[in-house]
């Protein structure tokens, strides 16, 4: 089955939030309490990846809905390539910017608790 870039994107978000989670809070020395903070990265990546969807698809609704209304070539245009770097770029920069908050809040939260 074919997955589009913003769903394959935001679901690797999901994946490797938990990976994150436990590298931060291994690296911080929490030993075994690692598990904890891996449980607890599921959830995170989740909602980040459900509420990232709904972002990049809601700022692209109304530009879709557009360009599959007109005829205009020059429209399609100056609609088209804004949504389509919208499209390219927005997932990835929710993604990176999750796996490392992720991470380094890991590593924050193992040294203020241990």
């Amino acid at each position: 089955m074919a997955v589009n870039h913003a769903d394959g994107t935001l679901f690797g978000t999901a994946m490797l939030c938990p990976i994150a989670a436990g590298l931060g809070a291994s690296s911080a020395g929490a030993g075994w309490w690692m598990l904890v903070f891996v449980a607890a990265g599921v959830p995170v990546g989740f909602a980040v990846a459900y509420a990232g969807r709904r972002l990049v698809y809601s700022l692209l609704h109304r530009p879709m809905k557009i360009m599959s209304e007109t005829t205009s070539s020059w429209t399609r245009w100056f609609v088209g390539i804004p949504s389509f770097l919208v499209y390219l770029v927005l997932p990835s920069a929710i993604s990176i910017a999750t796996v490392l908050g992720t991470l380094l809040g890991a590593i924050w939260l193992t040294r203020y608790l241990f």
